[in-house]
């Protein structure tokens, strides 16, 4: 009797185990799905491309990087609460915990910049935008201010570099609205003296520069969109180099191409 007793007790706990490791199995590789739709979606703006994820069980460890602490934390509490696996457990969050090794790399995505620069009757602006229609809201409020002589002088002006995968402006609408006068900043003043400087990180504000302001005092204001004084040198070369017997024309203008995220951002 024991020894039946013993066998038919040995059997149930085999198939229970198989049967939790096929359980387990199928849970683990639906987490893991599901994990993965979670932080690739389009939503968050491609906050977590760079993150990975492995499943033990119900368990999931993220490793992989960010651009900040808060993406960090919003990768972990995204995992924590919103994950569902809808052909296992389809009302109800399936992972019971998350480790969190991601690293915060923060270069990683660009964060917006803008440095414009007007010479006489020409204008210059370089920087990183988001979306195609700030730049050209932003492109337009400085045209209305110093048109431009023609189509060609009008995309001369235009340097500022579209990076879809760069973070969001932190206040855009603020940001065009306090644009400065540069009528105002340019008024009484002739030939050389007839320059001014402005520079954004995009957060609703613009500091205004003298022409004889250094590379490295704007490289520093814009410290946090880690744009660099070689950077600042290049955006403002066109004014640099005006002359007065050339009626405020910059000598050897450059126009770098903005549609190349390379250049812009090395």
């Amino acid at each position: 009797m024991n020894k039946y007793f013993f066998w038919n007790l040995l059997l149930v706990l085999l198939l229970w185990g198989i049967g939790i490791f096929l359980f387990l199995g199928s849970t683990q590789d639906a987490i893991s799905k599901a994990v993965g739709t979670s932080l690739s979606d389009p939503k968050h703006d491609g906050a977590f491309d760079k993150v990975r994820h492995a499943v033990s069980g119900q368990v999931v460890t993220l490793s992989g990087q960010v651009a900040s602490d808060e993406d960090k934390a919003a990768a972990e509490t995204l995992i924590r609460n919103e994950v569902r696996t809808p052909d296992v457990q389809p009302e109800r969050n399936p992972v019971i915990d998350v480790r969190n090794d991601i690293e915060v790399n923060v270069p990683l995505r660009q964060r917006p910049w803008l440095i414009a620069s007007v010479f006489g009757t020409e204008k210059r602006i370089e920087g990183v935008l988001k979306e195609p229609n700030q730049r050209t809201a932003l492109m337009t409020a400085l045209d209305q201010q110093i048109p431009a002589a023609d189509e060609k002088a009008k995309s001369r002006a235009n340097q500022i570099l579209l990076d879809e995968k760069s973070l969001p402006a932190s206040d855009w609408d603020k940001t065009l609205a306090a644009l400065p006068d540069f009528k105002k900043l340019l008024e009484g003043k002739a030939d050389l003296a007839a320059r001014a400087i402005v520079v954004s990180r995009v957060d609703g504000e613009w500091k205004v520069y003298g022409p004889e302001a250094t590379d490295a005092e704007i490289a520093t204001y814009l410290a946090d969109a880690h744009v660099s004084e070689k950077q600042v040198s290049l955006a403002l070369h066109n004014l640099r180099t005006m002359h007065i017997s050339r009626g405020a024309v910059p000598d050897e203008p450059i126009s770098p191409d903005n549609k190349d995220a390379g250049k812009a951002l090395n």
